[in-house]
């Protein structure tokens, strides 16, 4: 008996549960206009899920159904000003649901009712109606939302004081009374929303970063970025891109209501890529200017103004390479840097050229005959030398230089020179030794120059180097005590010259010497002997013109 007590209890809890089916086992949503005028045909919709079921209408005057539409027409209705209609739903596992709608059945017809769909917080907007048949009264209403609403016959202003939507009624009294129609229009208010974006600096070297910050309204909201290079931090930002162009960045706010608004900013982007000498060279000191160089940009012929290093050129060689670095320097101390490699030329520094003239020496061969050559010193000195210069091609060669010829002798001494004394005299006299004297002095210059920048070789120099012999001889008595020399000096004297001059590319050289002959008188007494008188003369060295000849100066390459 216990047992089945407790079984009828527990079948009757169960009996007693109920039974519900949740939203989404079956649900149905009807679309119908909220009013019809009479006679007016309109489309009913029905929608439900889950899909693939089977619809069925409610049995209303004037209702045709048509699977998920239904047609009806307006008509009056026999107990309230209402048409109802009920759109049933069945899904494909049989469940059932259903939405009801009332329509109201007007004898008028508000034909449209125009206004905006949104709008902000404090904005005022304006909504106009027409009405079928003409001539009959408006009337203005709130259906939802809040705000003010100020009427005006067939239009009225609204005005939104908070976000969200708001629906707004206008209800139409036909001109010869009866029950009024309605229509309704739907306008979204959203915040009151503004943002300004500032950037510090709209042109930009590319190592320099652009601080980016808003000023936005109401407070409390969010901010996203869009743009290449930005880095963003709520409403604030840098712009870093690291290629040259330009670029548009845009931050847009969102308010607290979610309403969004947005600003942007343009900015450039300028990188130095390369430079390019517009000279071939440069002097060493040359202070650089940045005129010496052409500069490519990103944009293209972007105005920059960098800074160059050195300021300065030098060259410790004739000629050097030297690294040029054009810098833009920004604020945080980095930079953006391009380099170059010029020529530097240093015309001040010379070094030895190879080239020797060679010329032959005929101021001396006249003393040769008579053993003196050593006593003239015939010198020659080639001294030439390269530089480089800078011209407008670029470094070139130049070379410089002279050969110096020069004649010294400063001689006086005793020498033997044989001089004949005739037969007649030579038994009462002897000559003394001869004293010769040498002197010469001067010199003569032959300059070359190949000068680089006009690639053009010259040739210049003439003169004459001069030597002078004098030499004198005394007769002198060979018994003393017996004979007295009355006259007795031989002399002899000539002068010797060469002659150097250019001639074009050829160095002329001649030489000339007049001869040496020793002469004089010799006049003695001898006692108890009558001693004519006795001329003497004898040539030592004949006199002598070298042919003119011509040398081949060398290039100067």
């Amino acid at each position: 008996m216990k047992s089945s007590f407790y079984s009828v209890i527990f079948l009757i809890i169960i009996l007693f549960i109920p039974v519900t089916s949740s939203a989404w086992e079956c649900d149905v949503t009807l679309n119908a206009p909220k009013t019809i005028k009479m006679g007016q045909v309109v489309t009913l919709s029905a929608n439900g899920t889950p899909t693939g079921g089977s619809y069925s209408w409610s049995r209303t005057k004037d209702l045709t159904p048509h699977g998920a539409t239904a047609t009806l027409i307006g008509h009056k209705p026999t107990y309230s000003e209402y048409i109802q209609v009920i759109a049933y739903y069945r899904t494909p596992k049989g469940k059932k649901c259903k939405d009801v709608k009332w329509i109201w059945a007007c004898s008028c017809n508000v034909t449209s009712l125009n206004g905006p769909t949104t709008a902000k917080v404090g904005q005022k907007v304006t909504l106009t109606a027409e009405a079928d048949p003409s001539g009959g009264a408006f009337t203005w209403s709130l259906a939802s939302g809040t705000g003010t609403l100020t009427a005006n016959g067939a239009s009225a202003d609204f005005t939104g004081d908070k976000a969200g939507p708001v629906e707004v009624k206008v209800s139409y009294v036909p001109p010869d009374g009866g029950e009024p129609c309605t229509k309704y229009h739907t306008i979204e208010i959203n915040d009151e929303c503004k943002v300004t974006l500032t950037a510090d600096l709209y042109q930009r070297p590319i190592c320099r970063d652009v601080n980016l910050t808003t000023e936005v309204s109401p407070a409390g909201g969010t901010c996203s970025w869009a743009g290449a290079g930005i880095n963003g931090n709520g409403c604030s930002a840098t712009f870093d891109k690291q290629t040259g162009g330009n670029d548009t960045v845009t931050v847009t706010y969102t308010t607290p209501a979610g309403t969004t608004c947005d600003d942007s900013a343009s900015i450039l982007t300028y990188s130095l890529d390369g430079m390019v000498s517009k000279k071939n060279c440069f002097e060493s000191g040359t202070a650089l200017q940045r005129s010496d160089f052409d500069f490519y940009t990103t944009p293209a012929g972007f105005s920059i103004r960098p800074i160059l290093s050195p300021t300065t050129v030098t060259a410790n060689a004739s000629q050097s390479r030297v690294l040029v670095t054009a810098s833009q320097v920004c604020d945080s101390g980095s930079s953006n840097d391009v380099s170059t490699v010029i020529d530097v030329v240093n015309k001040n520094i010379k070094t030895t050229a190879g080239i020797q003239i060679t010329i032959p020496d005929l101021i001396t061969i006249p003393l040769e005959k008579l053993g003196l050559a050593d006593k003239l010193e015939f010198k020659l000195r080639n001294s030439y030398y390269k530089t480089t210069e800078c011209c407008l091609d670029g470094p070139i060669n130049s070379t410089g230089g002279k050969t110096t010829i020069r004649a010294i002798a400063s001689f006086l001494d005793q020498t033997l020179i044989g001089i004949r004394l005739p037969r007649r005299i030579r038994k009462y006299v002897k000559l003394s030794a001869f004293e010769v004297s040498i002197s010469a002095n001067g010199d003569v210059e032959i300059n070359g120059e190949k000068y680089g920048c006009q690639s053009i070789e010259r040739w210049s120099g003439a003169g004459t180097l001069f030597a002078r012999f004098q030499g004198d001889a005394a007769a002198k008595a060979k018994d003393p005590w017996h004979v007295i020399v009355l006259e007795g000096k031989i002399g002899a004297r000539t002068d010797i010259s060469q002659t150097l001059s250019v001639e074009s590319n050829k160095l002329n050289v001649s030489g000339k010497w007049g001869g040496i002959v020793a002469a004089g008188t010799i006049r003695v007494k001898a006692f108890g002997i009558n001693v004519p008188q006795v001329f003497v003369t004898q040539t030592l060295v004949e006199a002598r013109t070298t042919p003119p000849f011509s040398i081949d100066l060398p290039s100067l390459q």
